[in-house]
């Protein structure tokens, strides 16, 4: 099976969504899978990496598209950035072999619409693995208006992307409730949580459910519900985390609501 995952930043990049995405490509292709990953050759925090546009690394090809890094210095830069990744991230999955499955993250917010065109031109089935949940997080944190044009744009969006996508991945049971509220079908949600990136479990146990996702998605078959081991979840609206503790699990139990930034 031949399986594209997008998201922003890819390992050898520090951000959570990266290391967790190496893990998922690493099992796949452990599997006897071909994985592809479109990223920035941009850093998470700034920056250009100096590796090559182009790489074949422990079994997976990574695309690293040309984006601008200003990083998360501003909220402008930031917007910048993503507008950036989503053109070059559009052009360049248009232009790979056709893909049985993709799998898009959210970093950046509604990167998805990507595998939504694969899936309206070339039949890609389309898994979203919900990190972040936007609009919702811009409007808690006071960025976005829930009533403003941007807000129902969003919102409007994700609906589709949620409605289109053969499977959504949804990180715990509180976010799986925003899921269906802001317009996934129940049906069609399954729970991984997420684990500690880069540990030595993270091929062998977390990352299988999700594999199972992909593998179940390519075969038209229900996506059940993960039963890896609750490492890392996170019960607020977004829960792209740079590391996991043992506060934030103190946090579930006294069922608390968190928004990262």
């Amino acid at each position: 099976m031949r399986v594209l995952l997008i998201n922003q930043y890819y390992s050898p990049d520090t951000a959570a969504t990266a290391q967790l995405l190496r893990d998922l490509a690493l099992g796949l292709v452990k599997n006897a899978h071909e994985v592809h990953v479109l990223c920035s050759r941009c850093k998470y925090g700034g920056g250009e990496m100096e590796l090559s546009v182009s790489d074949f690394h422990a079994g997976v090809h990574v695309h690293r598209l040309r984006a601008t890094g200003f990083g998360r210095h501003s909220t402008i830069g930031r917007l910048i950035d993503w507008m950036s990744f989503y053109i070059s991230a559009m052009c360049r999955a248009m232009l790979l072999p056709k893909m049985d499955v993709s799998v898009c993250l959210t970093t950046p917010p509604l990167i998805g619409v990507v595998g939504l065109l694969l899936r309206i031109t070339k039949g890609t089935k389309l898994i979203v693995w919900s990190m972040d949940m936007y609009p919702e997080i811009a409007v808690a944190c006071g960025y976005l208006k829930r009533r403003s044009l941007m807000g129902w744009i969003a919102a409007s969006v994700n609906r589709r992307l949620y409605r289109t996508a053969s499977c959504v991945v949804s990180l715990g049971e509180r976010m799986t409730e925003q899921l269906i509220k802001a317009g996934a079908h129940s049906d069609k949600i399954a729970i991984v949580h997420n684990w500690a990136p880069g540990m030595e479990f993270a091929i062998v146990a977390p990352v299988m459910p999700l594999e199972k996702t992909v593998l179940a998605c390519q075969q038209d078959e229900s996506a059940a519900e993960s039963t890896c081991d609750d490492v890392g979840v996170v019960p607020g609206l977004v829960a792209n985390v740079d590391a996991v503790s043992t506060p934030t699990k103190q946090a579930r139990q006294d069922s608390l609501d968190f928004a990262y930034d």
